[in-house]
């Protein structure tokens, strides 16, 4: 499945804050070392959701990254939640 993360972060009011959410995400891939069990695929994932917005993900990378999302010590709730609602469009 190809999962687009080249959309607005959302505030709460649904008003965009100004950040995009492949930035969001290709930064925190690219900065992540805890936990991390396979940084070559991570990198590659960093790259192409910064540049492109999208990566073509399998089911088991789609959980891999849902994990790494929900699991990253750094992210808000609400960054969180944000970013796992564009895995939802692909359900």
């Amino acid at each position: 499945m190809k999962v687009n993360f080249n959309k607005p972060l959302l505030n709460l009011d649904g008003s965009e804050s100004g950040e995009m959410l492949n930035k969001l995400l290709s930064n925190i891939l690219a900065q992540a070392n805890e936990g991390v069990t396979e940084p070559i695929k991570f990198f590659d994932w960093a790259i192409k959701i910064f540049n492109d917005g999208e990566v073509e993900l399998d089911n088991t990378d789609s959980e891999v990254l849902k994990s790494f999302i929900k699991n990253h010590k750094q992210l808000t709730v609400f960054a969180k939640g944000r970013l796992l609602e564009v895995f939802k469009a692909n359900d």
